[in-house]
């Protein structure tokens, strides 16, 4: 897994990794679902919004499930 992430974090356009790694993993193909969980894990959206991206963040639906919470 570490080896994805820094290939994600290389991917950067905001500076805050999860819409960034989502935005990566997306334009790389990768499942829907995935790219997701990538973008809402853990509890990215209190972040985002104190950083005002939460919009980047809305582009992906969140999945509001374990999984997501588990991440």
């Amino acid at each position: 897994m570490a080896p994805w992430h820094r290939l994600c974090t290389d991917a950067v356009q905001t500076g805050f990794r999860p819409p960034d790694g989502a935005r990566f993993l997306d334009q790389a193909g990768v499942d829907s679902r995935v790219v997701a969980l990538v973008a809402h894990h853990s509890a990215a959206i209190s972040e985002a919004t104190e950083l005002e991206l939460a919009d980047d963040l809305a582009v992906y639906p969140d999945e509001c499930s374990i999984v997501r919470d588990l991440l």
